[in-house]
């Protein structure tokens, strides 16, 4: 507490030595800052710690169950149910001695798959697959990667097929390479190349598109692909915005991409998470994970919430730890006379929904130096057309017999 009232303390003292323009804009934005960030805090929710600490393991859902696995120095298999926030073991991940670090792992038709990795060292990497049958908690093995034994790759899954690629190897020999792998057939198929080397990038899948981003080549980059499995062919997007990385997570809810974490110079942890929407080609800060900074943290989606947890630090600690992240379709506060608002989708591309009890409501929308954009009369449908706004925060206020709440809104196209 004494830190976060030295820097209030400092805020206000740098406050009177602006112009009075300045001034109002410099206290809209930290007014903004403290709504956003009370609301993100809201999202996050900590659950039952992972049973023991790892980094660099692997996650996927079947059903109603979470699946987490395997590590830089672990093969144990545990099944997390959400709805009782309960871990259990399960049959270790075969195929190794000790470990398998660094891996693939994602769930089609019921059944879930780990495969490629380490061993017991970065230099014991693997290119067999394993199948997961939750039924009779048993593994199989299927097709091995036709090409070389690699750890570092990415996959993401698109209808009812997985696609793989990157990585290296253990002489840290970097690849390019991708392929489809159809589990109906247990066949691996040879897929355009991926337009640079890479190794541990961002990666998910979207409206049957796939996108990887940031990751390192010599070093870390912040570039932006989409894989469309139709052509077979990389589309460049919109780079990552944050500082270049690696060994970061990433999820999707509601066909937004939400990105953070991970880490560069294998040195330097990080905890900010920001948000890519592929329809506006737009990415947005979002905020900071509950957590620790971190890399190589495992992170999944199950039922409209987001699970992220474990990692390393580059210290001493190896992490236990699991969040809960639900997206707020809205941010929203009380006014002075209890009268809910709620606003969404937040972001917004264009058209804000505002849905509130009360009658006769004015609407204002402020930029981030607290200028007035925007002011009309509510109309009946909720619907305010924002589109003409470039993309950027901003402060919606709603006002009703002099009474009024204000939301932080983001303008993403």
């Amino acid at each position: 507490m004494q830190v976060l009232l030295k820097v209030k303390s400092n805020y206000m003292k740098q406050i009177y030595t602006l112009s009075s323009r300045h001034r109002k804009g410099f206290l809209f934005i930290l007014a903004l800052m403290l709504i956003t960030t009370s609301a993100i805090a809201q999202t996050w929710t900590a659950k039952a710690n992972v049973p023991s600490p790892r980094d660099a393991s692997v996650t996927f859902t079947i059903n109603n169950k979470v699946y987490l696995g395997g590590g830089a120095g672990n093969k144990d298999f545990w099944q997390y149910d959400p709805a009782a926030d309960t871990w259990t073991k399960l049959a270790d991940i075969p195929g190794t001695t000790t470990a398998r670090g660094f891996a693939v792992g994602f769930a089609i038709s019921g059944k879930g798959y780990i495969g490629l990795g380490a061993d017991t060292g970065i230099y014991d990497v693997k290119r067999d697959l394993w199948q997961y049958d939750p039924d009779a908690n048993t593994w199989t093995q299927m097709a091995d990667l036709p090409a070389p034994s690699r750890d570092g790759a990415f996959s993401f899954v698109i209808g009812d097929k997985a696609y793989v690629g990157g990585g290296n190897d253990s002489a840290g020999y970097l690849y390019r390479d991708f392929y489809e792998y159809d589990p109906s057939s247990n066949t691996w198929t040879s897929k355009s190349l991926i337009p640079e080397y890479i190794i541990f990038p961002f990666a998910f899948s979207i409206n049957g598109e796939g996108y990887i981003s940031s990751g390192a080549v010599d070093t870390e980059v912040t570039n932006t692909y989409q894989y469309d499995p139709s052509t077979d062919m990389w589309t460049s997007k919109a780079s990552f915005p944050g500082t270049p990385r690696q060994a970061g997570s990433a999820f999707v809810l509601n066909n937004i991409a939400y990105c953070g974490l991970g880490m560069s110079s294998y040195t330097t942890p990080y905890k900010d998470f920001y948000t890519y929407d592929p329809v506006a080609d737009t990415w947005t800060l979002l905020g900071n994970f509950a957590g620790p900074a971190s890399a190589w943290t495992t992170a999944v989606t199950y039922n409209n919430t987001a699970y992220v947890g474990t990692g390393w630090d580059f210290g001493s600690s190896f992490f236990t730890d699991w969040y809960a992240f639900t997206v707020p379709t809205a941010v929203s506060q009380l006014s002075a006379d209890n009268k809910q608002i709620i606003c969404y989708p937040n972001p917004s591309t264009g058209t804000i929904h505002v849905q509130t009890k009360a009658n006769e409501s004015m609407v204002t929308l402020y930029n981030i130096i607290g200028e007035k954009v925007l002011s009309e009369k509510l109309p009946e449908d909720g619907n305010i057309n924002a589109s003409n706004l470039p993309s950027g925060q901003y402060l919606l206020e709603l006002t009703n017999n002099m009474q009024s709440s204000k939301i932080a809104i983001t303008i993403a196209k």
